[in-house]
């Protein structure tokens, strides 16, 4: 039986939730999804290069955040409001 692979940005939260400060450079998210093997490509099977996590970091910006040069920090989750009684 075949697991079930994690999208790009799943690879990319549970790698900087291991990070310090939860945040690390492109390239290092590039080395760690390699060695993890934690997500490839559809299309051809290869791992992401360190720009597809750039590229994917911009398009998600409710969960990433950019430090500048190839820095990306993984944004906390907002505390949910709960309603108040009356």
């Amino acid at each position: 039986m075949r697991r079930e692979q994690p999208t790009l940005h799943e690879a990319m939260v549970t790698i900087l939730r291991d990070m310090p400060h939860q945040a690390a450079s492109h390239r290092v998210l590039s080395k760690e999804n390699r060695r993890r093997d934690l997500y490839r490509r559809r299309k051809d099977g290869k791992h992401p290069s360190p720009e597809d996590f750039l590229t994917r970091a911009a398009q998600s910006p409710y969960l990433f955040e950019r430090l500048g040069r190839g820095e990306l920090r993984l944004i906390p989750p907002k505390p949910r409001r709960t309603p108040r009684r009356r």
